[in-house]
């Protein structure tokens, strides 16, 4: 073997570590990517409930009233939306807001609960 085989042997082994190395990094990428996180749907259903007990505050209603989406997102910055599609239930006050994905719903009432 002379010199410049011996420099692309070790550039070729570099390169194969350096794949080896980052797939593992961009396979766990792509994943985050395709299956969004439950997060980005508990902060949108804490930003309808706020703008719910926004609403009850400045329109002195009780906890049995129940306002209209419409009504909540005018408190919001923009009409949230579930990142995996799911639709929120809003309720009366005195009830928790809801995503229609069970894992959702299970994670903000653990959530709302541990502030009680």
């Amino acid at each position: 073997m002379n010199f410049y085989t011996k420099g692309w042997f070790l550039v070729i082994v570099f390169v194969c570590i350096i794949l080896v190395g980052l797939s593992p990094a961009t396979v766990r990428f792509l994943r985050a990517r395709s299956h969004p996180s439950p997060n980005s749907c508990l902060n949108e259903l804490r930003k309808l409930d706020a703008g719910k007990q926004q609403w009850a505050i400045e329109n002195h209603k009780t906890t049995n009233d129940t306002p209209a989406l419409a009504e909540i997102v005018a408190y919001c910055m923009n009409a949230p939306r579930c990142p995996q599609g799911g639709t929120y239930t809003i309720g009366r006050v005195g009830e928790p807001i809801s995503c229609s994905i069970p894992d959702h719903a299970k994670a903000w009432l653990e959530l709302t609960e541990s502030k009680k």
